[in-house]
């Protein structure tokens, strides 16, 4: 059992500037209307795939600074836009990943779309999500017969990063989008929540390695013999108010036994499949 960080869905954000048609970058071809992730990739199949980080400085935007829970970015206001001018010195195909505050409030993620130079560079790219962080109230507390209380949930507005990617879970990688050299414009639109955007970079994903590679690169120390008990049912940060403690009574194994009463003894359950 293990308590863990859970960061399930994409996000979302919002913007303070009035709504405006961005100009196209030149030699940015438009995607079609109805054009999907796999062939907006075989449209680029060609391009390169530079591994410079390309960082906009959002202290240059249109938009001013702001501040939020002791970080600073560009506010992404419910139903706003954040507009974007970034630089990028080659042009290619690159994961957009996001330094971001989720802001107290609607709904349990910030859901936005994505426009590249004032166009959608896919279908997909008009539904995104970023998560939230929440955690328990309080300390789990017994009623007068002994039965666990579970404790009300609060959002904790911190830094999380977060590629653009499928927030239904069936592309798993981060969406790669395709940049012409020189000036690009990145529109952000939020349709539920805001958020605070501390960072906007082109990247390549990281690379997953085998468990081989993973070995290698990790050796550690023996641990023959020892055992680490962590308790699954107290998370350090949860990323949906979906996910929380339940009582399972049906094996004397879990921990706490319940022994005829309501024990908080297992997380998540049928959450799982709504976040």
């Amino acid at each position: 059992l293990m308590s863990f960080l859970l960061l399930l869905s994409p996000f979302s954000l919002s913007g303070v500037r009035a709504e405006g048609e961005a100009p196209a970058a030149s030699g940015q071809t438009s995607a079609p209307a109805d054009e999907d992730y796999a062939a907006y990739l075989a449209r680029h199949a060609d391009a390169s795939r530079p591994e410079k980080e390309q960082r906009a400085d959002l202290a240059q935007q249109e938009t001013a600074l702001a501040e939020y829970e002791g970080a600073q970015g560009l506010l992404l206001e419910e139903n706003g836009t954040v507009r974007v001018r970034l630089t990028v010195n080659a042009a290619g195909l690159y994961a957009v990943r996001l330094g971001y505050v989720a802001c107290r409030g609607a709904g349990s993620e910030v859901e936005f779309s994505f426009r590249l130079n004032g166009a959608y560079p896919f279908e997909a790219a008009d539904k995104l999500a970023a998560t939230k962080m929440y955690v328990d109230d309080e300390e789990v507390k017994q009623d007068n017969q002994g039965n666990d209380i579970r404790p009300g949930q609060s959002e904790v507005p911190e830094e999380q990063e977060r590629f653009l990617s499928d927030y239904m879970g069936y592309e798993m990688a981060p969406y790669l989008f395709y940049f012409e050299a020189g000036e690009n414009l990145l529109e952000f639109t939020s349709a539920r929540g805001a958020m605070l955007l501390t960072q906007v970079s082109l990247v390549q994903p990281p690379e997953v390695p085998t468990y081989e590679e993973y070995l290698a690169a990790n050796p550690g120390e023996d641990t023959t013999g020892q055992l680490l008990k962590i308790d699954a049912e107290s998370p350090d940060y949860k990323s949906a108010p979906t996910l929380y403690a339940s009582c399972d009574k049906t094996s004397a194994n879990i921990d706490p036994p319940p022994e005829g009463k309501i024990k908080l003894n297992i997380f998540g359950g049928v959450g799982f499949n709504k976040a």
